[in-house]
């Protein structure tokens, strides 16, 4: 009698799985403009709230409502990177030397 024996296809299975991911990973992978943009308006939405609030200092309210987003801009084009690894990216801030 010859028995047939139902082969065990995890290995596959696992592999499909694993290809998927990295495949969704890399589709999704944000460029370096995008990571700048985002990076721009949550630091602009932060300093926002903070002239807000201290909105009696006429001259530092103002100065920035008039170059704010000029200020921003420069400072994230000369001191912001982006680590791109193809599955995921990562944002660097350069200042004093340090990289965070």
């Amino acid at each position: 009698m010859n028995k047939t024996k139902k082969r065990n296809n995890t290995g596959g299975i696992i592999f499909i799985f694993l290809a998927a991911i990295l495949l969704t990973a890399y589709l999704t992978n944000p460029k370096e403009e995008i990571h700048q943009e985002r990076l721009e308006s949550k630091l602009t939405e932060v300093i926002d709230e903070i002239m807000a609030e201290r909105q009696d200092d006429l001259v530092a309210y103002s100065a920035w409502k008039l170059g704010g987003n000029l200020f921003v801009r420069t400072f994230v084009d000369r001191y912001v990177t982006v680590d791109n690894y193809y599955f995921c990216s990562l944002t660097r801030l350069h200042w004093e030397g340090e990289s965070y």
